[in-house]
């Protein structure tokens, strides 16, 4: 009858209801504590490795709100690679450590870019070693990111650990980084598929 069918309908979209809030919570991947140690000091942590072209001096830049950022000057475009990097104040063992107990889960980096002539980014990102071998961690980048000249983008990458056991591991991202200024505020790495915004981490506040 007609009520027993409004029953029916009633417990199939509460049923509905249920597995969709489930598979939410299943899914939702919170992002938290910044596991890279000092982020926005300036120039501190960060370098460059050209495999030929010519970079100027880092300098300390501010990003209008008080955030100390890093600028890369490119004079010569390299043609082969050019990396940029950040060691950061023991991140480089505290990520490795973390990344190696983590087989299989998902971390996200996330950071604010800005290129004064502008570009378009090619290769994805990831955690090696100073000879930019033993990868621990790698993401590609995210769809259609470019850089419009002068402009500040906001860059948030997902990828999974291999839990492999590694040292002396830095962040890097290479690219074929034309002529001007590179300015890179705002890094974090974090647990999760989830990107928040950026905080110290908590060795940095202590």
């Amino acid at each position: 009858n007609n009520t027993a069918t409004a029953a029916s309908n009633t417990a199939s979209s509460a049923y509905n209801a249920a597995t969709a809030a489930q598979y939410d919570i299943d899914n939702l991947e919170v992002g938290g504590r910044n596991l890279l140690l000092g982020t926005n000091q300036g120039t501190k942590y960060w370098y460059n490795l050209n495999g030929n072209g010519s970079f100027g001096e880092l300098q300390e830049i501010d990003d209008g709100y008080g955030n100390k950022g890093v600028r890369f000057t490119i004079n010569t475009a390299s043609t082969n690679w050019c990396v940029l990097s950040f060691a950061g104040s023991d991140s480089s063992y505290n990520a490795a450590r973390i990344l190696a107990g983590s087989a299989g889960e998902k971390f996200t980096v996330s950071f604010d870019i800005r290129h004064s002539n502008g570009y378009t980014p090619t290769s994805g990102m990831g955690f090696k070693d100073t000879n930019s071998q033993n990868t621990q961690w790698s993401a590609s980048l995210p769809a259609g990111l470019t850089l419009p000249a002068g402009e500040w983008v906001h860059v948030e990458a997902t990828g999974i650990s291999n839990g492999t056991a590694r040292s002396g591991q830095h962040f890097y991202w290479a690219n074929l980084w034309p002529v001007g200024t590179l300015d890179v505020v705002n890094l974090k790495f974090e647990r999760g598929n989830k990107a928040t915004d950026w905080t110290p981490a908590p060795e940095d506040i202590e």
